[in-house]
């Protein structure tokens, strides 16, 4: 196996959020099966609905499940059937966020639950990349951290033993730039 350092950063960048995920679930209870379905399929058709009116403001839609199960309970040392449960949960996914309590309130009164928004970020937002820069910068840390770890693996010692030379940090996340200390940060 090769030898391998393994080093973690932190990065902070500010960003608005690309879109907004919705979980919205839609659930009903009955004495058989078919009655739990069957409500359940008509809530689903009125939500159904609401996400059709706003289709503008969505990106996607995704039915991640749907159970029809049946509900017990515990009696005298036996599950006792007492019911069914359906439900289906569905994320979507919103772009316009103009429209977004709208359609949060809109399938709330369609018979829905939410859960969310939860905020994103699209894959190639510059966002990511800035922070993922942040964080690369932060591992070389405040005292020469990547490259002292690197030189005392490698066996070398001494002032600039990994080429870097001791100067004044220029950084602005690097408490060194205010207390006038040296620092074996790259420039």
């Amino acid at each position: 196996m090769e030898p391998e350092i393994i080093v973690r950063g932190e990065g902070r960048a500010r960003a608005l959020p690309d879109r907004a995920v919705l979980n919205v679930t839609i659930e009903d209870e009955a004495a058989t099966r078919d009655d739990a379905y069957g409500t359940t399929t008509e809530l689903a058709t009125r939500v159904d609905a609401v996400i059709a009116d706003h289709q503008g403001a969505i990106d996607r839609v995704i039915t991640a499940a749907l159970v029809v199960h049946p509900r017990t309970r515990w009696r005298k040392g036996e599950n006792v059937r007492t019911g069914w449960r359906a439900s289906r949960t569905t994320i979507v996914e919103i772009v316009d966020f103009t429209r977004l309590g709208d359609l949060i309130a809109e399938v709330v009164a369609a018979g829905a639950a939410t859960a969310g928004p939860f905020w994103q970020l699209e894959p190639t937002d510059p966002v990511r990349g800035e922070a993922r820069r942040l964080a690369a910068e932060d591992t070389v840390g405040s005292e020469g951290g990547l490259y002292k770890t690197v030189d005392q693996r490698a066996g070398r010692t001494g002032p600039g033993a990994s080429g870097v030379s001791a100067t004044r940090c220029d950084r602005a996340h690097c408490g060194h730039r205010r207390s006038g200390a040296t620092c074996d940060a790259l420039n």
